[in-house]
């Protein structure tokens, strides 16, 4: 049992590959909003199942729900602080930088996988389906924004292993209004029930990540293209 438990704060935690300490601070900030974020989409995965077993949503099951959602409100906050931490005690890394938008990643996935398990249990219980197309429409452009991004930063990394694109301002402006927006679509789909309403939000959260995705490409592929032909020059 012991061995066991020493297995789980070993994988939870290795000192030896980032330490506790204050150079480190940022980044155990963004960690803990990525696992807050990560238990909240369990207590979804917990509320189907209960939904699954009792065959309706209980008060137990509308708890557990409540407290994913408390979650994912924890881990946005987690996530809005760390930069400033990082700014303000002057802890800025290249670890730090390619560390921070991959767990920006993680709690983008986990949240719009909450959404969608949560529409799917609201339709199930008679609201409009919409609100599951909704979801899904959320969660398809989220993660094709970020499978799009990770495929181009590796490709530049393939160019160039120093090459570096500056985050751009249409990725600070995605986290702005994205994750508000997606945490309120809680609301919409439990207790509101508004299709209109859903609606507003899906085409203010696809308008705003289908434009950062293209900003993204776009500045990667210049800088691709920039340091092939400074090579050519080169050569």
């Amino acid at each position: 049992m012991i061995k066991f438990v020493k297995m789980v704060v070993h994988y939870l935690y290795d000192k030896d590959l980032l330490p506790l300490s204050r150079a480190n601070a940022a980044n155990y900030i963004s960690l803990l909003g990525a696992w807050l974020s990560r238990i909240g989409l369990l207590c979804f995965f917990v509320y189907l199942t209960l939904f699954g077993v009792q065959g309706h949503v209980s008060t137990l099951a509308m708890i557990i729900r409540a407290f994913g959602i408390a979650l994912f409100v924890m881990a946005s906050t987690c996530d809005g602080i760390d930069g400033y931490v990082a700014r303000k005690l002057k802890i800025v890394s290249k670890f730090g930088e390619i560390y921070d938008p991959h767990l920006d990643k993680a709690q983008y996935i986990t949240k719009v996988n909450g959404l969608m398990i949560d529409a799917a249990i609201a339709a199930l219980c008679g609201a409009s389906w919409q609100l599951l197309l909704q979801a899904l429409i959320i969660s398809w452009i989220t993660q094709e924004r970020d499978l799009t991004n990770m495929f181009h930063r590796l490709w530049s990394i393939r160019e160039d292993p120093n090459m570096k694109v500056s985050a751009r301002p249409s990725g600070k402006l995605r986290t702005i209004i994205c994750f508000p927006a997606i945490l309120l679509f809680f609301l919409v789909i439990n207790p509101l029930q508004s299709v209109l309403f859903g609606w507003i939000l899906t085409f203010v959260i696809f308008t705003v990540t289908a434009y950062s995705a293209y900003d993204y490409v776009r500045a990667y592929r210049v800088a691709i293209k920039k340091t092939r032909y400074e090579r050519e020059d080169s050569v």
